[in-house]
Protein backbone atom coordinates (compact mmCIF):
# COMPACT_ATOMS: atom_id res chain seq x y z
CA UNK A 1 0.00 0.00 0.00
CA UNK A 2 1.16 3.51 -0.71
CA UNK A 3 1.45 6.45 1.02
CA UNK A 4 0.43 9.50 -0.87
CA UNK A 5 1.73 12.01 2.24
CA UNK A 6 4.73 10.35 2.16
CA UNK A 7 5.24 10.76 -1.27
CA UNK A 8 3.87 14.08 -1.82
CA UNK A 9 6.60 15.25 0.93
CA UNK A 10 9.34 13.67 -1.29
CA UNK A 11 8.24 15.49 -4.27
CA UNK A 12 7.78 18.65 -2.78
CA UNK A 13 11.21 18.45 -1.45
CA UNK A 14 12.62 17.92 -4.97
CA UNK A 15 11.33 20.77 -6.00
CA UNK A 16 11.54 23.09 -3.16
CA UNK A 17 15.55 21.86 -3.44
CA UNK A 18 15.25 21.90 -7.21
CA UNK A 19 16.74 18.76 -7.40
CA UNK A 20 17.99 18.37 -10.99
CA UNK A 21 18.89 14.29 -10.32
CA UNK A 22 15.18 14.04 -9.29
CA UNK A 23 13.56 16.39 -11.41
CA UNK A 24 13.38 16.28 -15.29
CA UNK A 25 15.42 19.22 -16.82
CA UNK A 26 13.96 18.76 -20.40
CA UNK A 27 13.17 20.82 -22.98
CA UNK A 28 10.68 21.17 -25.05
CA UNK A 29 11.83 19.99 -28.65
CA UNK A 30 13.34 16.61 -27.04
CA UNK A 31 10.14 16.05 -25.42
CA UNK A 32 7.55 16.63 -28.21
CA UNK A 33 9.96 15.01 -30.88
CA UNK A 34 10.63 12.02 -28.49
CA UNK A 35 7.11 11.69 -27.95
CA UNK A 36 6.01 11.42 -31.59
CA UNK A 37 3.45 14.06 -30.75
CA UNK A 38 4.27 17.59 -32.75
CA UNK A 39 1.13 17.37 -35.21
CA UNK A 40 -0.88 16.89 -32.33
CA UNK A 41 0.33 20.41 -31.05
CA UNK A 42 -1.49 22.97 -32.94
CA UNK A 43 -3.15 26.46 -32.23
CA UNK A 44 -6.18 26.26 -29.55
CA UNK A 45 -5.53 22.26 -28.75
CA UNK A 46 -6.15 21.63 -25.16
CA UNK A 47 -2.99 19.96 -23.51
CA UNK A 48 -2.66 18.19 -19.85
CA UNK A 49 1.14 17.84 -19.45
CA UNK A 50 1.46 15.25 -16.53
CA UNK A 51 4.40 15.94 -14.09
CA UNK A 52 5.61 19.74 -15.07
CA UNK A 53 9.50 18.70 -13.82
CA UNK A 54 11.23 22.47 -13.91
CA UNK A 55 8.55 23.88 -15.89
CA UNK A 56 10.53 24.09 -19.42
CA UNK A 57 8.11 22.54 -21.79
CA UNK A 58 5.20 23.42 -20.11
CA UNK A 59 6.19 27.05 -20.75
CA UNK A 60 6.70 26.27 -24.20
CA UNK A 61 3.37 24.70 -25.10
CA UNK A 62 1.70 27.73 -23.62
CA UNK A 63 2.99 29.84 -26.59
CA UNK A 64 1.58 27.19 -29.07
CA UNK A 65 -1.57 25.94 -27.20
CA UNK A 66 -4.12 25.14 -24.24
CA UNK A 67 -1.85 23.85 -21.58
CA UNK A 68 -3.17 22.50 -18.07
CA UNK A 69 -0.83 20.59 -15.64
CA UNK A 70 -1.31 18.17 -13.26
CA UNK A 71 1.36 17.20 -10.44
CA UNK A 72 1.87 16.15 -6.80
CA UNK A 73 3.54 18.62 -6.05
CA UNK A 74 2.02 22.36 -5.09
CA UNK A 75 5.43 23.63 -5.27
CA UNK A 76 5.64 22.42 -9.28
CA UNK A 77 2.19 23.51 -10.02
CA UNK A 78 3.19 27.34 -8.53
CA UNK A 79 6.11 27.30 -10.61
CA UNK A 80 4.12 27.01 -14.39
CA UNK A 81 0.63 28.22 -13.09
CA UNK A 82 1.17 31.69 -14.73
CA UNK A 83 1.51 29.50 -18.02
CA UNK A 84 -1.73 27.24 -17.30
CA UNK A 85 -5.86 27.18 -18.20
CA UNK A 86 -6.01 25.48 -15.16
CA UNK A 87 -3.36 23.27 -12.33
CA UNK A 88 -4.34 20.14 -10.83
CA UNK A 89 -3.05 18.42 -8.10
CA UNK A 90 -2.93 14.36 -8.06
CA UNK A 91 -4.70 14.67 -4.77
CA UNK A 92 -7.75 16.35 -6.34
CA UNK A 93 -7.58 14.29 -9.69
CA UNK A 94 -11.60 13.66 -10.02
CA UNK A 95 -11.84 17.54 -10.64
CA UNK A 96 -10.19 17.09 -14.01
CA UNK A 97 -13.40 17.28 -16.54
CA UNK A 98 -14.27 14.89 -18.59
CA UNK A 99 -13.63 14.79 -22.34
CA UNK A 100 -11.88 17.64 -22.33
CA UNK A 101 -7.91 17.14 -23.60
CA UNK A 102 -6.50 16.56 -27.20
CA UNK A 103 -3.33 15.50 -26.42
CA UNK A 104 -1.96 13.94 -22.46
CA UNK A 105 1.73 14.01 -22.45
CA UNK A 106 3.55 11.70 -19.97
CA UNK A 107 7.16 11.85 -20.07
CA UNK A 108 9.65 10.64 -17.16
CA UNK A 109 6.94 10.03 -14.99
CA UNK A 110 4.77 6.79 -15.00
CA UNK A 111 8.19 4.90 -13.40
CA UNK A 112 7.85 7.17 -10.28
CA UNK A 113 4.60 6.12 -9.36
CA UNK A 114 3.14 3.03 -7.61
CA UNK A 115 1.33 1.16 -9.33
CA UNK A 116 -2.03 1.29 -6.98
CA UNK A 117 -1.86 5.08 -7.20
CA UNK A 118 -0.79 4.81 -11.28
CA UNK A 119 -4.13 3.11 -11.60
CA UNK A 120 -5.74 5.79 -10.11
CA UNK A 121 -3.98 8.61 -12.09
CA UNK A 122 -4.45 6.29 -15.74
CA UNK A 123 -8.08 5.98 -15.24
CA UNK A 124 -9.15 9.59 -14.99
CA UNK A 125 -6.56 10.51 -17.20
CA UNK A 126 -7.85 8.52 -20.06
CA UNK A 127 -11.66 9.62 -19.28
CA UNK A 128 -10.51 13.07 -19.77
CA UNK A 129 -9.57 12.56 -23.10
CA UNK A 130 -11.97 13.66 -25.50
CA UNK A 131 -13.20 11.11 -28.16
CA UNK A 132 -10.33 12.33 -30.71
CA UNK A 133 -7.74 12.62 -28.26
CA UNK A 134 -4.48 11.00 -27.21
CA UNK A 135 -2.27 9.83 -24.10
CA UNK A 136 1.10 9.98 -25.40
CA UNK A 137 3.22 8.04 -22.15
CA UNK A 138 6.69 6.85 -21.72
CA UNK A 139 7.70 4.05 -19.23
CA UNK A 140 10.78 1.46 -18.99
CA UNK A 141 11.46 -2.13 -18.25
CA UNK A 142 14.20 -4.42 -17.05
CA UNK A 143 14.75 -8.16 -17.75
CA UNK A 144 14.65 -9.12 -14.30
CA UNK A 145 10.95 -8.38 -13.69
CA UNK A 146 8.31 -9.00 -10.96
CA UNK A 147 4.76 -8.44 -11.76
CA UNK A 148 2.92 -6.02 -11.21
CA UNK A 149 6.48 -4.34 -10.91
CA UNK A 150 9.79 -4.44 -10.43
CA UNK A 151 10.80 -1.51 -8.01
CA UNK A 152 14.77 -0.27 -8.71
CA UNK A 153 16.26 2.32 -6.91
CA UNK A 154 18.66 5.55 -8.23
CA UNK A 155 18.73 8.95 -7.67
CA UNK A 156 17.02 9.22 -4.43
CA UNK A 157 13.44 8.37 -6.28
CA UNK A 158 12.32 4.98 -7.44
CA UNK A 159 11.84 3.58 -10.47
CA UNK A 160 9.08 1.34 -11.26
CA UNK A 161 9.75 -0.84 -14.18
CA UNK A 162 6.69 -2.41 -15.99
CA UNK A 163 5.98 -4.73 -18.95
CA UNK A 164 5.01 -3.72 -21.93
CA UNK A 165 2.46 -6.18 -21.93
CA UNK A 166 1.02 -5.49 -18.52
CA UNK A 167 0.63 -1.56 -19.31
CA UNK A 168 -1.31 -2.98 -21.99
CA UNK A 169 -3.16 -4.66 -19.85
CA UNK A 170 -3.87 -1.75 -17.45
CA UNK A 171 -4.83 0.37 -19.96
CA UNK A 172 -7.22 -1.83 -21.43
CA UNK A 173 -9.16 -2.39 -18.30
CA UNK A 174 -9.43 1.31 -17.17
CA UNK A 175 -10.91 1.82 -20.42
CA UNK A 176 -8.43 2.53 -23.51
CA UNK A 177 -6.61 1.31 -25.85
CA UNK A 178 -2.45 1.74 -27.12
CA UNK A 179 -0.25 1.19 -29.20
CA UNK A 180 3.12 1.06 -29.13
CA UNK A 181 5.71 3.86 -30.65
CA UNK A 182 8.58 3.13 -29.43
CA UNK A 183 10.50 -0.31 -28.48
CA UNK A 184 14.10 0.85 -27.47
CA UNK A 185 16.04 -1.61 -26.20
CA UNK A 186 19.01 0.74 -23.47
CA UNK A 187 21.11 -0.60 -20.29
CA UNK A 188 20.65 2.51 -17.93
CA UNK A 189 20.68 1.52 -13.94
CA UNK A 190 19.25 -1.43 -14.36
CA UNK A 191 16.26 -0.21 -16.90
CA UNK A 192 17.06 -2.26 -19.50
CA UNK A 193 13.63 -1.23 -22.03
CA UNK A 194 12.51 2.29 -22.25
CA UNK A 195 8.75 2.13 -24.08
CA UNK A 196 6.12 5.18 -25.84
CA UNK A 197 2.49 4.61 -26.25
CA UNK A 198 -0.52 6.44 -27.30
CA UNK A 199 -3.25 5.60 -25.76
CA UNK A 200 -7.03 6.58 -27.77
CA UNK A 201 -10.12 6.11 -25.10
CA UNK A 202 -12.08 3.20 -26.01
CA UNK A 203 -15.73 4.74 -27.25
CA UNK A 204 -16.72 1.15 -28.77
Amino acid sequence: MFNFDIIKKNWDGFHRNMDIGALSGCLYDETIDFLQVREYIVPKAMVLEMGVGLGYVTKDLSKRCFVSALDISDIALNRVKSYCNAVYNVKDIEDIPYNTFDLILCHNLIQHIPTELLMVELKHIIRSLKSTGILAMEFVSTNTINEPDCVLHYENVGCYCRTPEFMENLIHILGGKSKMIVNKQCSVNGVTGCYIFHVWKNVE
